[in-house]
C-alpha cells in the first residue's frame, strides 16, 4: 500500500506520474506519517489511549479511512484535483501509520519474537504485490489498491485471535528500565536519520526537475525493497544476537554507495538496477531498525507507542524535510547533474 500510495498512476494507461504529481504525494504522505507518529510518541503512554487505539472497532474504523482516502486519491487524481489529492494522502498517511503502529505493537506483545522473520518476508510479499498490481488492467489494480487497508486490518484481526501473547507476570515480559532503552534507541533512529536523509534528498533531486542521472526511481525500485526483504530474512535466519544487525548495517551501505556510484552510468537498464540498489540499501536499514525496536521494547518493556512513534516520527520527518531540501537545492545545480550526488556522499 505504501509504494502504491507514492507511485501508483491513475491514468488508464501504464504511465508514470509526472515529477509534480510524485514530489506533492511524497511531501504529504511523508508529513502525515511523521505527524501521525510524532502524537503516537506524546500520547501512546496513556494505557487508555493504547487500549482505545489498539481496540477492534479502532482497528476497522482504520481501514475503512484508509480504504475511502485510497479511492478518494484515484478519484481526485483522475480529476486532477490537487487540493483533494492532498487532503485524500494526508488521510490515508495517517491510516496507514496507525496500522503501522498496530502491527509493530502486535509484534511486540507475541509470546514468541516473530519480528525478526515475518518483518523482512512481509516486505518482500508486499514490494512485490506492489510491482505486479500497477501492471494489473488498470480497473483491477485499482481494486487491489483501494482494498488493501481493510485487508491488512483483517490479517490482523486473525493474527490477534490466534498467536498467543507474552505473559502477563514480570518476568515474561523483560525488565521495565526506561533510561536503559533510551540509547538503544536513539543511536537506531539516528542510523535511521542519516539514511532517511541521504535517500530523501536524492528522491527530491530526482522529483524536482527528472534530473536524468537520477532517472532510476521509478515505481520498479520496489523490486529492490523486496530484495532488501530476501537479503535480511536470510540473514537473520542464519545468525543470532548482535551478528545480524551489524551485517545487516555494512550490507546496507555497501549496496547503497553501490547503487549511488552506478546512477552515473549512460544506460537505461543500469540506472534502472542502481535504483533498485539504492532502494534496496534504504530498505535493509529500515527493516533493521523496525526489528531492533521491537526487541527494544520487548527486552525493556517500555512503551510500545512511544518507541515506534520516536522511531518512525524521525525516518518520516528526515525522509520528508530531506525531500523538500533536494527539489529546493536542485535548483542551484546548473549544469552539473551529479549535484546530488556530491550532496548524497556526503
Amino acid at each position: 500500500w505504501h509504494f502504491l500510495l507514492i507511485y501508483f498512476s491513475t491514468a488508464l494507461e501504464a504511465t508514470e506520474p509526472d515529477a509534480y504529481v510524485l514530489l506533492l504525494r511524497q511531501l504529504t504522505l511523508n508529513a502525515a506519517l511523521a505527524v501521525t507518529f510524532i502524537g503516537l510518541s506524546l500520547t501512546g503512554r496513556k494505557p487508555n489511549m493504547l487500549k482505545l487505539l489498539l481496540s477492534p472497532l479502532a482497528i476497522a474504523g482504520i481501514a475503512v479511512t484508509g480504504t475511502v482516502a485510497t479511492a478518494g486519491i484515484i478519484y481526485a487524481q483522475f480529476c486532477d484535483v490537487a487540493v483533494a489529492t492532498v487532503a485524500c494522502m494526508a488521510v490515508a498517511g495517517a491510516s496507514e501509520g496507525l496500522l503501522l503502529f498496530a502491527w509493530l505493537h502486535f509484534y511486540s506483545e507475541t509470546e514468541t519474537n516473530y519480528a525478526t522473520q515475518y518483518i523482512s518476508t512481509s516486505i518482500v510479499i508486499g514490494a512485490l504485490a506492489a510491482f505486479f498490481i500497477r501492471h494489473l488492467t488498470v480497473e483491477i489494480a485499482w481494486v487491489c489498491f483501494v482494498t488493501l487497508p481493510a485487508i491488512s486490518a483483517g490479517m490482523l484481526a486473525i493474527s490477534i485471535r490466534q498467536t498467543p501473547v507474552r505473559s502477563a507476570d514480570r518476568g515474561g515480559r523483560g525488565l521495565t528500565d526506561h533510561k536503559g532503552a533510551v540509547r538503544p534507541l536513539v543511536a537506531c533512529a539516528a542510523n535511521l536519520a542519516v539514511f532517511s536523509a541521504a535517500f530523501g534528498f536524492l528522491q527530491g533531486s530526482v522529483l524536482h526537475d527528472g534530473n536524468p542521472v537520477l532517472a532510476a526511481f521509478t515505481p520498479n525500485a520496489a523490486i529492490g525493497a523486496a530484495a532488501a526483504g530476501a537479503v535480511a530474512m536470510l540473514i537473520y535466519r542464519k545468525m543470532t544476537g548482535r551478528q545480524a544487525p551489524e551485517l545487516l548495517r555494512r550490507v546496507s551501505v555497501v549496496v547503497f554507495v553501490a547503487g549511488v556510484i552506478g546512477a552515473i552510468s549512460p544506460w537505461p537498464a543500469t540506472k534502472e538496477i542502481a535504483g533498485m540498489a539504492i532502494m534496496a540499501g534504504f530498505m535493509i536499514v529500515d527493516i533493521t531498525s523496525l526489528v531492533h525496536v521491537v526487541k527494544v521494547i520487548r527486552s525493556y518493556d517500555i512503551a510500545s507507542a512511544f518507541a515506534i512513534g520516536l522511531n518512525r516520527a524521525v525516518e518520516y520527518s528526515a525522509f520528508g524535510v530531506s525531500i523538500a531540501a533536494g527539489a529546493l537545492l536542485a535548483r542551484t545545480a546548473g549544469a552539473d547533474p551529479l549535484y546530488p550526488l556530491y550532496v548524497c556522499g556526503a
